[in-house]
């Protein structure tokens, strides 16, 4: 029917590149959903963390690690580590959920008097606030009295200042 070659190679060549075409061809992009932004988390101002038990919950007196801070209050010995108490209890610290007092702050507990270390349930009338390195403390004359947190309860110290 063809009888030139150059003829023949042409119409196979478009033949092919009409066949070949389509399947190279690249479809137009399909719509893509838009990503939104993350979400947005709102914290109400009455959001309190909660604030899980520590991973050791006792100490070894031999194990504690060196970053720990000690408190003396009402004669007992506290071990402070990654803002976590732990009440000392023979050979060993046991985590105490509560702090000991209601500052978390260091209390000088030098026994310079007889009333020091003595838990009291009643403050005296006429004593007078005072707040120490974001402390509160109870004066009254020359005693001072720290809260005890969790309780009614407050403890007599050495004079702060």
């Amino acid at each position: 029917m063809f009888k030139s070659p150059t003829l023949r190679f042409s119409i196979l060549s478009v033949l092919l590149t009409a066949i070949v075409s389509p399947a190279i061809a690249k479809p137009p992009p399909a719509h893509k959903p838009v990503k939104h932004a993350k979400k947005v988390v709102v914290v109400k101002p009455v959001y309190r963390p909660v604030h899980k038990a520590p991973a050791h919950r006792v100490y070894h007196y031999h194990k504690i690690p060196r970053r720990a801070t000690y408190l003396v209050i009402a004669g007992i010995t506290y071990a402070v580590i990654d803002n976590a108490y732990y009440k000392r209890s023979g050979d060993q610290y046991i985590y105490v959920q509560q702090p000991p007092v209601a500052a978390q702050q260091d209390v000088k507990m030098v026994s310079t008097n007889d009333m020091t270390g003595r838990i009291v349930d009643v403050l005296p009338k006429d004593a007078v606030t005072v707040t120490v390195n974001g402390a509160t403390f109870y004066v009254q004359g020359s005693d001072w009295y720290a809260p005890i947190a969790g309780t009614n309860q407050f403890v007599i110290v050495q004079p702060q200042l």
